[in-house]
């Protein structure tokens, strides 16, 4: 059974934001942000992360989410995990993409 907790809402200012998203100049600031409880998380997650599984080989699968928390922009990121013969050889590689460009520039096919 999910516990849920009741739905709280405070505000944050950007020098409280980890990393390097956000800085003064995309305020307002204060913003205000509400705590989810555990089942909104988790569909917020199914939402947000685009959760895949690769299967490798028979008995395993890598997981993998490609995370974009902001509705108002899609991620230009891209991932993928692969399993390759290479000489007789099973070999998974993976990778991670930073995207830094356009959706246009992600989007483009080989």
């Amino acid at each position: 059974m999910i516990k849920t907790l009741p739905a709280v809402q405070d505000v944050a200012y950007d020098v409280e934001i980890p990393g390097s998203r956000v800085g003064p100049d995309d305020g307002p600031w204060p913003r205000p942000y509400r705590i989810l409880a555990e089942a909104e998380l988790t569909r917020e997650l199914e939402l947000t992360a685009k959760p895949l599984s690769f299967p490798l080989g028979s008995r395993y699968l890598a997981y993998g989410v490609n995370f974009q928390p902001c509705h108002a922009y899609s991620t230009q990121d891209r991932y993928t995990v692969q399993q390759l013969n290479v000489h007789g050889r099973v070999w998974t590689f993976t990778g991670v993409f930073d995207g830094m460009g356009t959706l246009r520039t992600v989007e483009t096919p080989d």
